[in-house]
């Protein structure tokens, strides 16, 4: 589940855009130029460091007044070195992000469905251009429906109770940000197995998510991520 969650990191601070349309239109929560980079560290609730990552915007399209992003991302083990990468993309328009929810799943993972029959249902995600403390935010849907050769098996996931708590200042090792805090609650019914976690994030204007906490169904901390440096 964590991971699912990390890849929603490298979607959300990695987007940009160019030229004086997109600039007026999609300037947000989110940096605007082609080539800007983030890297982000990810620690467990000890502060024991797990992962690594950079997101780096590769290419935009503009098409109907929709910007379509894309940028390549790169997760490494806690030594550097490459576990896996690949492209994700995301649209904005009017300065609204939209998250498509089937790219928050675990790339391994959708592998593993290759040879299976899968019927994908979602609502997207959403993050408007501007995020004022004490609104609420409305909730993404996915639901999976895999046939694995007679024997069916359905994957829910929910993301709800987005709020946008309060204006915060976050300090990390890519400098000093003042964020709007934003928290929400994380659901996955696999059938049998059902979890429900929470986390809380921090974004920057024209950057995007600078820290990000990880809880259990208990509220205790299982892990979180910080930027730890900015190129644009």
């Amino acid at each position: 589940m964590k991971k699912i969650f990390y890849l929603l990191i490298a979607l959300i601070i990695s987007g940009a855009t160019s030229g004086a349309w997109a600039q007026n239109e999609c300037q947000g929560y989110m940096p605007v130029k082609v080539g800007a980079s983030f890297s982000y560290e990810y620690y467990d609730a000890k502060g024991k460091l797990e992962s690594k990552s950079t997101s780096t915007v590769k290419d935009l399209s503009v098409s109907d007044d929709i910007l379509t992003v894309t940028v390549h991302a790169v997760h490494m083990d806690n030594k550097g070195k490459v576990e896996n990468e690949g492209d994700i993309s995301f649209t904005c328009q009017n300065g609204e992000i939209k998250m498509d929810m089937r790219s928050m799943m675990n790339q391994e993972q959708m592998e593993g469905f290759e040879d299976m029959e899968v019927t994908i249902d979602q609502t997207n995600l959403y993050y408007p251009a501007v995020l004022t403390p004490g609104t609420t935010l409305p909730d993404g849907k996915l639901t999976m429906k895999i046939d694995m050769g007679g024997m069916a098996m359905n994957m829910i996931m929910d993301i709800v109770d987005r709020k946008v708590e309060a204006a915060e200042s976050m300090t990390t090792p890519a400098g000093t940000f003042d964020c709007m805090k934003l928290t929400q609650t994380e659901k996955m019914d696999m059938g049998m197995m059902k979890t429900t976690s929470s986390s809380k994030e921090w974004l920057a204007m024209g950057i995007g998510i600078v820290r990000q906490e990880h809880y259990n169904d208990k509220g205790e901390l299982t892990g979180y991520m910080i930027l730890t440096s900015v190129t644009q």
